[in-house]
């Protein structure tokens, strides 16, 4: 009798909360079949800025019945969704999702309709990728200190167990050197497609040079280690040892021209301007400095950028510096969320592919073309990255000529 009682009010409770649930208002249906629709959307063609870069860059999707409204327009890549930056019924403009291949399927929805549009099969190349692996066989990491690009667009990395490792444009990676230091402090080629390279060994520090079959000889020594130097048209060297500027001529010879307010870490010249990069100070702060050079001195030394009062750099180490065919510098970094910034004529500074270039970029060399090399170390590990600036030149360098 009580089991009975028991499902009499279980019985009254659910048809209680029946009757509650049908005062609330809902709709009558979850799919109306009769709400308008718009029409299939058509894909005819996309047309890339630049280089149809993944996950970078910015292409334009051209059809017919797209929505105006951004948000309500999806493109997939492969699967993976494009970002929809502004539409119109016949154009899209998106930043291409991290798909590499050359053949990726893509295609096109609209909200509110309800199939998909014809596939168009598209080509994205890597904007960011590993341009060979110069871990020593047998060993877990492997450090690299320093990289030369060459004008066939052979990288030269120098590393930890004392070698100059050399990888080809399709990635196969030979040894080139052995060294008779550990760590170089900057790799440069000079005239006549020689290799030089300033490090520390012992008591020694010096400039040496590399002949074809990969021997190394002194070129010049120092009373303290250089630590960065650069070629102008003539071929002379100009190195910086602490914060005095060496002019060294293809006989050796060498002179003291000038100097910077504090210690330089980095050198580069473009159309007779010196720029250099100060080493970091007790607060992290960072200066860099330009000089018009001359035969045997430097003039106008100016300060044209503090890390410290530059918002997002402040605090953050500058590893590394390239300069573009404009002027314009680009960063290597160990600040925490991304390893590439580009600072401006105007000051501005922008990450360089946040998503894609994460720290501690520890070296850079320009390509001969639209892309740069770089040294990312992570623990003791460095992989060496090439990264497609898309239409970005870099600075013409004096030093690599045959």
């Amino acid at each position: 009798m009580k089991l009975t009682n028991k499902f009499t009010w279980i019985g009254i409770l659910i048809l209680s909360l029946m009757f509650i649930g049908c005062d609330q208002d809902l709709p009558d249906k979850l799919y109306d079949p009769d709400a308008a629709t718009g029409d299939t959307p058509v894909l005819t063609s996309i047309v890339p800025d630049g280089k149809p870069l993944a996950g970078v860059g910015r292409l334009t999707v051209t059809g017919e019945n797209f929505s105006s409204v951004p948000e309500e327009n999806f493109l997939y890549f492969d699967g993976v969704e494009a970002t929809i930056l502004s539409a119109s019924p016949t154009e899209l403009y998106v930043v291409a999702p991290d798909v590499v291949g050359d053949s990726v399927v893509v295609k096109a929805a609209v909200f509110r309709v309800e199939l998909f549009s014809n596939e168009i099969i598209y080509q994205l190349i890597p904007a960011v990728s590993m341009a060979g692996d110069i871990l020593e066989p047998g060993t877990e990491t492997n450090q690299g200190y320093a990289l030369a690009v060459d004008v066939n667009d052979i990288v030269y990395v120098q590393t930890d167990p004392k070698k100059i490792k050399k990888i080809a444009p399709d990635g196969t990676t030979t040894d080139f050197a052995t060294t008779t230091y550990v760590a170089a402090t900057s790799m440069k080629f000079g005239p006549g497609g020689i290799l030089y390279a300033s490090a520390p060994a012992g008591r020694v520090r010096k400039i040496v040079q590399y002949d074809q079959a990969g021997n190394e000889s002194i070129f010049t020594t120092f009373p303290s280690a250089p630590e960065d130097f650069d070629f102008d048209a003539a071929g002379d060297i100009l190195a910086a040892v602490g914060a005095d500027i060496y002019r060294v001529k293809p006989d050796k010879s060498k002179a003291v021209i000038g100097s910077f307010p504090g210690d330089v870490t980095t050198l580069r010249l473009f159309n007779g301007q010196l720029y250099a990069l100060e080493k970091a100070n007790d607060t992290g702060a960072q200066k860099i400095w330009t000089a018009t050079v001359q035969e045997s001195s430097l003039e106008n030394i100016t300060e044209i950028y503090d890390s410290a009062s530059s918002g997002v750099l402040s605090g953050t180490t500058i590893n590394a510096m390239l300069l573009t065919e404009t002027g314009d510098m680009v960063f290597g970094t160990d600040y925490d969320e991304n390893g590439m910034f580009q600072l401006t004529s105007d000051g501005t500074v922008t990450s360089v592919y946040p998503e894609l270039l994460s720290p501690e970029i520890t070296a850079l060399s320009w390509g001969n073309s639209t892309s740069f090399y770089a040294l990312r170390d992570v623990d003791g590990n460095t992989t060496v990255l090439r990264v497609d600036m898309d239409t970005v030149l870099g600075a013409p360098y004096a030093g690599r000529q045959q």
